[in-house]
């Protein structure tokens, strides 16, 4: 009982240590900058996934995906805390909340899309396969969205701050 009341206590001392870290954003752009940040992560995490699933998908062997899909999943409720324990500056209130929303998002679409495949094998029916590709394009195609509407508060955060949001490519 004691080890593990050291590991709790342990645990929020490192949690509160990360998120100190996200507190010491004191300007507009810099939260901006954090959020934009967050986005891109997630885009170099989806991108790795993707290359993992392609190797899988040629080899049978599934399992090996579920490492990528749970350091996206770490990283996203690591940053749904941040986010919401991040003070608001200069009006950001619907930026942030257009991020938290983004955030939920990507944690149900790899809930829902993910995980299915790591129950794949070798023999799994490519019609099984293609089902749930088709499953995760159509979720994806969803995340513009999302994605939209956090471009939208960011660009309407930053004339209101006085800064232009880089197009993005």
């Amino acid at each position: 009982m004691k080890s593990f009341l050291r590991f709790v206590v342990l645990s929020a001392f490192l949690s509160a240590g990360s998120l100190a870290g996200a507190q010491k954003i004191t300007t507009a752009l810099q939260l901006n900058d954090y959020l934009a940040g967050i986005t891109d992560s997630l885009f170099t995490g989806g991108k790795e996934w993707g290359t993992a699933f392609a190797k899988a998908n040629e080899n049978g062997s599934y399992v090996s995906i579920a490492s990528h899909r749970t350091r996206l999943e770490r990283f996203i409720e690591k940053k749904r805390i941040e986010v919401v324990t991040l003070k608001d500056i200069n009006g950001s209130e619907k930026l942030r909340l257009a991020m938290l929303d983004f955030l939920s998002f990507e944690a149900r679409m790899i809930r829902q899309t993910f995980i299915p495949f790591e129950q794949f094998t070798g023999n799994t029916p490519a019609e099984d396969i293609e089902k749930a590709i088709v499953a995760l394009q159509t979720r994806s195609a969803e995340e513009e969205t999302y994605l939209d509407e956090v471009r939208a508060a960011q660009i309407e955060y930053g004339k209101k701050n006085g800064f232009t949001v880089a197009e993005q490519e």
